[in-house]
């Protein structure tokens, strides 16, 4: 038990999981009328999402280690603190797990966008761009028909989606109104 207890600390914690945690914290206080917590109580609630960490045999604290907090900040028996803290859980951290899921989705898609926006070179020939805007045209038909899985939810993925679409748009549009393409 003793080393256990001296191992919990050694867990890391990244800068996100602790802005994560204090969000969580924060909301959870709110939702009881901002119920004091204290920031011993804060601090010890943090070593329980340590020992989580620990116990899941990972080496930093994952977003889904943070539900162990409420085990020292709901009181046991009062099912309303239980349920605020599983609510501010899920608000807080379900955002960000699904923020991180679109983030990596979105990942390919900007980077094949990206290597489209940097090919446009207004020395390219008439085929080559005929070729790019093409190529910028069906990546913006492919966005537009996203699965609903695929469909970005969180503001910053609608938005990060705008912008490649924004981008596409551009080159797209300056291959279509350039010297070469007017009749």
């Amino acid at each position: 038990l003793r080393r256990l207890t001296n191992a919990v600390p050694s867990v890391k914690i990244d800068d996100d999981m602790l802005e994560l945690y204090v969000q969580t914290v924060d909301t959870y206080r709110k939702s009881l009328q901002n119920k004091p917590v204290s920031e011993r109580r804060m601090c010890q609630a943090l070593l329980l999402v340590q020992a989580e960490a620990l116990f899941d045999r990972k080496p930093k604290v994952e977003a889904s280690h943070i539900q162990a907090a409420r085990f020292g900040l709901a009181t046991y028996g009062i099912d309303t603190q239980t349920e605020a803290f599983d609510q501010a859980f899920g608000a807080v951290v379900g955002s960000y797990v699904q923020e991180s899921e679109e983030r990596e989705m979105l990942k390919g898609v900007e980077t094949y966008c990206a290597k489209l926006v940097s090919a446009y070179d207004e020395s390219l020939s008439a085929r080559a761009k005929s070729n790019l805007m093409n190529k910028c045209l069906e990546a913006l038909e492919g966005m537009n028909n996203f699965s609903p899985e695929e469909t970005p939810r969180t503001k910053a993925g609608l938005e990060r989606v705008s912008e490649i679409r924004r981008q596409l748009t551009e080159v797209a549009e300056t291959i279509r109104t350039s010297t070469v393409f007017k009749s």
